[in-house]
This record gives structure tokens, sequence and C-alpha cells, in this order.
């Protein structure tokens, strides 16, 4: 694991411990979790403490998922995102705010997104950490198609 690099780098010890948990190693998820309590007792202390109680109910997950945002002069549709499973987001329908932000949750596969006014817009794309910034001229188009990668899960050592 990364934090065995460092073990003092509180940000890998999160990590690690969201990977083991991930892999289905909640004893070791468990143990990395504990050293982030050490780090930084007043965020991840009872977490920690909880954890060596109770197993993974104390391991925070990752926030967030896959959000598209965009800004444009004026009103504008923006655009609609199209998950890996099928399902399609836009202003007007359920994981829309009606304003100009659409959040899916996060699995692997291909997030396409999709202009739907002829006018410019700004786009922004975020997931697992990384930003994409795209400026689009205006018109209908396809403007990402943005590929999640995630480990695979393996079920839980009894």
């Amino acid at each position: 694991m990364a934090a065995s690099l460092d073990r003092r780098s509180s940000a890998r010890q999160l990590n690690a411990a969201r990977a083991a948990l991930t892999l289905g190693d909640p004893t070791r998820a468990c143990a990395h979790l504990r050293a982030l309590g050490d780090l930084l007792p007043a965020e991840f202390g009872a977490r920690a403490g909880t954890c060596r109680a109770d197993g993974l109910a104390a391991v925070p997950a990752p926030k967030g998922g896959f959000t598209v945002t965009w800004t444009c002069d004026g009103p504008c549709a923006g655009a609609a995102l199209l998950t890996p499973h099928g399902r399609v987001l836009s202003p007007w329908t359920s994981g829309g705010d009606g304003g100009r932000t659409l959040t899916a949750q996060l699995a692997a596969g291909t997030y396409r997104v999709v202009a739907l006014d002829a006018r410019p817009l700004s786009l922004e794309v975020r997931a697992l950490g990384a930003v994409l910034r795209v400026a689009h001229a205006g018109g209908a188009a396809t403007l990402t198609a943005s590929e999640v990668w995630l480990p695979p899960r393996r079920a839980a050592r009894w």
C-alpha cells in the first residue's frame, strides 16, 4: 500500500484505508484508519475507535461522484450526462438540481456529456479528484467521453 511508504502522511493513510476497503480487506482498512486517527485525532480519532469496535463502519467513503457543471451567458439548456448504466441526467430529470450541475453515482464505465444548446458554454467535469475543463463553441455535440476505472471488489473475508 502507498501509505507504507510514508506512514506520517494523513492523505496516504486515508487513501490506503479506502483502497483496502474497496479490495475487501477490512483488517488492513482499519489498520490504516487507526494510523490516521493517531495522525489527526480531532478529525479521525473517534472513527478509528469505532473501527476497532465494529469493523468497517468508520472508514469514510470517497466523496462525490461524477459531476458536470456548466456556465453560459444567459439562459441555456446546458448539457446532459449519460451514465455507464444508460441513465440520462439533465436539468429536467432526477439527478439534476434544476440549475447547472449534474451529479451521478460513481461507477466504472464510460460517461458521456452531450451539449443540449446551440449557445457556447464552458463545462467542468469532476470525478475521483480529477478535473476536466472544456470550452464549447456551441451546437449539439458530444463534449466528452470519460472512462472511469474502479478496482474490483472482493467479498469480505469471514
